[in-house]
């Protein structure tokens, strides 16, 4: 009994026309866009003190402008000679 009612079913699907699939390189109205890869962090060195800090921290704004370079990542920070800010601590989550 439940196998008849199991190719009946199969039946009926096979012969119901269906939307087509949807292509993988669209997404439905409201869908948020996938990730695709990690947000680039930015990294502040003052180059007189020799220290580093992660984008957004409150320290940077007492740093001149011109005394501040953009570093691609702690690695590269440590590297020239800087020291990790204590306020930020740039290091966790890398």
């Amino acid at each position: 009994m439940i196998r008849a009612l199991l190719v009946l079913m199969l039946f009926a699907l096979a012969a119901c026309p269906s939307a087509p699939p949807p292509k993988p390189d669209t997404l439905p109205a409201g869908s948020p866009e996938p990730v695709t890869e990690r947000p680039r962090r930015v990294y502040i060195g003052d180059v007189r003190a020799k220290v580093f800090h992660r984008d957004g921290c409150p320290e940077i704004e007492k740093i001149d402008l011109s005394k501040q370079r953009l570093l691609e990542n702690p690695g590269e920070a440590v590297d020239e000679g800087y020291r990790p800010c204590k306020v930020c601590e740039p290091f966790k989550g890398w």
